[in-house]
């Protein structure tokens, strides 16, 4: 976090509405800055000072308030009109009334529209939830922090169901990185068609490439999967970090007779041979050939 990011958060931070991801660069970085450090303690002596701040009221202001408004109904009972008269002046657009009547209006639309949302609205599959973190527990187990109405924690083995659903939407988590790096990492340590279809997921969509890398060495266990072996080839072709691409070649053919020889992948290796500009996936290519039997060139 920068100097104007901190300086900019001060009452954020202060109010307690930052993030918590953010809340913790926070304070790190005014931990270590003197210069934000200073500012953030000149920012919570203002907040201190407004609190405190209280208006002087007259002890003698309600009744006062009482004589003004005797006097003001008096004089209005005088000079009011008669039943007719009084009907036209209440149906006179005013500059309050027609505030008043655009308010009611945007209230009824308000409640109209949270009806129709209500009435045709899917139900829904259960609580929104919001995954705070992913820790070890005294045991071994992966624990997970879950925000619902209120905090929860739920424990247990990375493959249990119960467990494994917050894994796979923490690892996909688009505003927190480090949530996403955690529970790649557990679920690294289960197994499932959930488990691998949320891996590649992580590899084809992580803007990270330390994630897609966690990604990647998860799926090495899948790798004769052909879903998981598509994606691969779909990473070598696409993927703008060369030792991504050369990690998922080193998965699509990691030794000897691990994995059957197939035409399609050599030929892909093959055109890393004759395209690729990074020299680090050009030898991963051509250490994978080698094991295939395969030429270097294509035809």
């Amino acid at each position: 976090m920068t100097c104007q990011q901190a300086q900019e958060s001060l009452s954020l931070y202060l109010y307690g509405e930052m993030e918590f991801s953010l809340e913790e660069e926070f304070e790190q970085h005014t931990a270590h800055c003197a210069l934000c450090a200073d500012a953030l303690a000149h920012e919570r002596k203002w907040h201190v000072v407004m609190n405190d701040a209280q208006a002087g009221v007259p002890f003698d202001l309600l009744s006062q308030c009482r004589r003004e408004l005797s006097r003001e109904l008096e004089a209005e009972s005088r000079s009011a009109p008669g039943p007719w008269g009084r009907f036209l002046e209440s149906i006179r657009p005013t500059r309050w009334s027609m505030q008043l009547a655009s308010a009611a209006l945007l209230v009824c639309v308000g409640f109209s529209a949270a009806f129709m949302l209500q009435r045709w609205e899917p139900p829904s599959s259960g609580v929104m939830s919001k995954v705070r973190s992913i820790g070890r527990g005294p045991n071994g187990n992966v624990e997970i922090a879950v925000d619902e109405v209120h905090p929860r924690k739920v424990s247990g083995r990375a493959d249990d169901p119960s467990v494994l659903r917050y894994l796979i939407e923490a690892s996909r988590d688009a505003d927190d990185p480090g949530l996403r790096a955690e529970s790649v990492d557990w679920l690294n340590k289960s197994t499932g068609p959930d488990v691998r279809d949320a891996l590649l997921y992580s590899l084809e969509h992580d803007p990270n490439t330390g994630i897609r890398s966690k990604a990647l060495e998860g799926l090495g266990r899948f790798s004769n999967d052909q879903i998981a072996r598509r994606s691969l080839v779909s990473v070598l072709e696409h993927d703008q970090d060369p030792a991504i691409r050369g990690q998922a070649i080193d998965l699509l053919v990691p030794g000897r007779n691990a994995i059957p020889n197939s035409p399609q992948i050599a030929g892909k290796l093959q055109e890393v041979m004759a395209s690729e500009p990074d020299g680090y996936v050009r030898q991963r290519a051509q250490r994978a050939l080698q094991v295939m039997n395969a030429s270097y060139e294509t035809y």
